[in-house]
């Protein structure tokens, strides 16, 4: 976490300030950078140096408090999993889209050609994210994902996963694990799993399924509902079992 230097007087021991270019040191490049009030991705950006850093940076303390820095983690599958009291509600996966290589096109014209799911604002965002990439001719078969993000705003995909998912007890466990260190009751945890393993990248006391409601249709938002109902029935039983 790091807080604009309009705030970070402020800030003294035991919870001393962080200087933004010590972190980045310590991390390594490629860095994501985010705005720590922002959310479904808006404000993220992704730096590969000092100077870019600084700039991004530079703006977003124009605008917010503070902004978190975390190191580049590359994963396929990204997960969320929503608990209520330690027990898993429901967890989905984030599909990015891609586009499939015909070899002679290049992706940003497949982005254009292909029927996906994508509004002409998602197309334009991911037309942004794939840089140099946009201009490369992918060959006949081959898969190219569209952004770096996993974020439904920029036209992921939820998939739900269930109790049969081999990875299903794992994922629950490791979520769980970021819930009880940060006392939450109800709470939503996202999982990126790279080739070393699962990592936790962000927790959400609150919970927002609304894109996941949208993509889905009416069973998504029975699933999205029941997630709601049941966090509105323990909260109740809570303050009605209270003594008076």
């Amino acid at each position: 976490l790091i807080l604009s230097p309009a705030f970070s007087h402020h800030v003294g021991p035991p919870h001393q300030a962080t200087d933004l270019h010590t972190v980045a040191a310590q991390l390594g490049y490629p860095l994501v950078l985010k705005n720590n009030f922002g959310m479904g991705g808006h404000d993220v950006e992704k730096v590969f140096t000092p100077e870019a850093l600084a700039q991004h940076a530079a703006d977003f303390f124009n605008r917010t408090r503070a902004i978190a820095l975390c190191p580049w983690v590359e994963a396929r599958d990204e997960y969320r999993i929503v608990l209520l009291a330690q027990q898993p509600l429901l967890m989905f996966r984030k599909k990015r889209p891609q586009v499939t290589g015909d070899g002679h096109s290049q992706v940003a014209e497949l982005l254009f050609q292909h029927q996906l799911p994508l509004s002409l604002e998602q197309r334009r965002h991911a037309l942004a994210s794939l840089g140099a990439v946009a201009n490369t001719i992918p060959a006949l078969g081959e898969t190219v994902l569209l952004d770096w993000r996993h974020n439904l705003a920029f036209g992921a995909q939820p998939e739900v996963v269930t109790a049969t998912d081999g990875l299903y007890p794992t994922l629950v466990a490791l979520a769980q694990q970021a819930a009880q260190a940060l006392g939450l009751v109800f709470c939503s945890v996202d999982i990126l799993t790279p080739k070393t393993g699962p990592v936790v990248i962000e927790v959400n006391s609150g919970v927002c399924l609304d894109r996941f409601a949208a993509a889905l249709g009416p069973t998504g938002e029975a699933l999205a509902l029941g997630v709601y109902q049941q966090a509105l029935v323990q909260l109740l039983g809570q303050r009605l079992g209270q003594p008076g």
